[in-house]
């Protein structure tokens, strides 16, 4: 069955995906990856690392559409509807008659954006047949969009990655958090209620990576390692459309700490320790709760976790795609 994906970016959990869906029997698999002029150094930079054995092309989100001559897909998966380039090829007749399916991770709120879009996007939306989400909260989203056909489990990673690094925190070890700099991760909640914590005699300190934090930026084949010798992974999210950060904190047993806004959470969250976004006191209380968990509670929750985190594997991602790709078929 031949698959194109139509994609905006590049990171390192797609390719991964992608390889493993590249390698089933009977999959013919090309990529398309839209990236506007401004990014495109950053992705020259990965683009050999992350797209590494794929049939995949890269070009400029305003760049003329490749019309892969004589090679006509059997399904396509397209983010969304922002990309201009990705629009173009949802909407051109070339493709007419081709399932295509609408990747999303923009999760359900009561924001003005999202109670129009169903009026603004309905003509567009009727090009796809059906939605891909990460999971329920986004699953509201589409639903809300009209889509009637929606399929969960949109992000997979590569879990052997992270469950094979060296090292062992158990209860031990510093807080951790790792990602951007950026208003809507509430670092300066993460920040207070850290003080708040060692002010009523926590003892361990926290350690923040990314660019502009004091860790730096951390180069991802070390992210691992990172995981496996911090006590907890935190995040202080006031919006966050499911963090694939949480997922490879829990595929390297490493316990969550986070916010109420995290909207993985009814897939992932069985065993997170979670406290209310935007409140530095009660993140203090779950830093807290987490110094006086055992080490025996702390093994069954790691265990839990990863778990867990072995069904968004790769090789189930891609089991998820050809379910999609089979039930299209079945419904034409």
């Amino acid at each position: 069955m031949r698959i194109l994906f139509v994609w905006t970016g590049l990171t390192s959990y797609m390719g991964d995906c992608w390889r493993e869906l590249a390698v089933r029997r009977d999959v013919d698999l090309k990529v398309l990856v839209a990236v506007e002029g401004r990014n495109a150094q950053q992705i020259d930079f990965r683009q050999d690392d992350v797209l590494r054995g794929l049939d995949a092309i890269v070009v400029d989100d305003d760049a003329q559409p490749p019309e892969f001559e004589g090679w006509r897909p059997d399904v396509m998966f397209v983010v969304g509807w922002r990309s201009k380039l990705c629009r173009s090829y949802v909407k051109s007749s070339k493709w007419s008659g081709v399932p295509k399916v609408c990747c999303f991770d923009m999760p359900w709120r009561w924001k003005l954006r999202c109670l129009v879009a169903p009026l603004v996007l309905r003509r567009f939306l009727r090009n796809y047949s059906a939605a891909f989400v990460p999971g329920m909260v986004c699953e509201r989203y589409a639903r809300w969009l009209g889509f009637r056909k929606i399929h969960k489990g949109l992000f997979g990673i590569s879990t052997g990655k992270f469950a094979g690094a060296e090292g062992c925190a158990g209860n031990s070890g510093d807080f951790l958090y790792i990602g951007r700099n950026s208003t809507e991760k509430r670092l300066d909640v993460l920040q207070e209620g850290h003080r708040i914590y060692r002010e009523r005699g926590g003892r361990r300190d926290i350690r923040l990576f990314g660019k502009g934090l004091p860790g730096g930026f951390i180069s991802p084949s070390n992210v691992p390692a990172l995981f496996k010798s911090s006590a907890a992974f935190v995040l202080a999210s006031d919006f966050d459309p499911w963090p694939l950060v949480l997922l490879e904190a829990m595929s390297a047993e490493c316990p969550v700490i986070a916010s109420d806004r995290c909207t993985n959470r009814p897939e992932l969250g069985k065993n997170w320790l979670v406290f209310r976004h935007g409140d530095a006191g009660d993140l203090a209380k779950a830093l807290a709760r987490f110094d006086s968990m055992n080490d025996s509670d702390i093994k069954v929750m790691k265990q839990e976790n990863l778990e867990l985190a072995n069904q968004y594997d790769c090789s189930k991602w891609a089991d998820r795609v050809l379910g999609i790709v089979e039930d299209l078929g079945a419904s034409l």
